[in-house]
């Protein structure tokens, strides 16, 4: 049975929703598209990505995050015009979210991540996203280093390889560990 799941694309306009089979590595060219559509059309497009997320009860509840999510993004990089999580999750550190469960809802991965993936994880960041190195440190081999990456980045969505992905879950990691303490 295929796991179905449902992603929003918020725009300034709408909400876009559609069907997913699964995670797909290769990102469509928003920006691009974007570009284009204001061109043509002067006008105006935002548009925010949010998580891919398993068809529930739950969904409007997660909906009304990203939109807030959405908002936030808005108010503080006006200029950019394509959002996805990985540029949200810094911001709500900053913006003082007082809601510690607020900011955890941005970060579903965690919860999924087991000890040895952390571990993996946190050492790919340590050596300053080398993997050639960190398989060194983990006495791992290049390639199965990658695997695993490759496999955290599709589970997750975030392109840990690229420095804004990297942050981005490197501070969510680090506020799990506040929150756990």
């Amino acid at each position: 049975m295929p796991y179905l799941c449902w992603a929003f694309l918020y725009t300034s306009t709408g909400v876009n929703s559609y069907k997913k089979q699964k995670p797909t590595l290769d990102p469509l060219p928003f920006a691009e598209i974007i570009d284009t559509l204001s061109t043509d059309f002067y006008i105006t497009i935002h548009l925010f990505i949010g998580h891919i997320h398993p068809y529930g009860d739950h969904l409007y509840e997660l909906f009304c995050h990203e939109k807030q999510c959405f908002q936030l993004a808005q108010t503080y990089m006006p200029t950019q015009t394509v959002y996805q999580m990985e540029d949200v999750i810094p911001l709500l550190l900053i913006h003082g979210s007082s809601e510690l469960e607020m900011i955890k809802k941005s970060l579903p991965f965690l919860e999924t991540l087991d000890d040895e993936s952390l571990h993996i994880i946190k050492t790919f960041f340590q050596c300053n996203l080398n993997v050639s190195l960190a398989a060194k440190k983990l006495y791992m081999h290049r390639n199965s280093l990658q695997y695993r990456i490759d496999k955290f980045i599709e589970k997750t969505g975030i392109d840990i390889k690229h420095f804004k992905g990297a942050v981005a879950v490197y501070l969510a990691i680090l506020l799990q560990q506040y929150a756990d303490n």
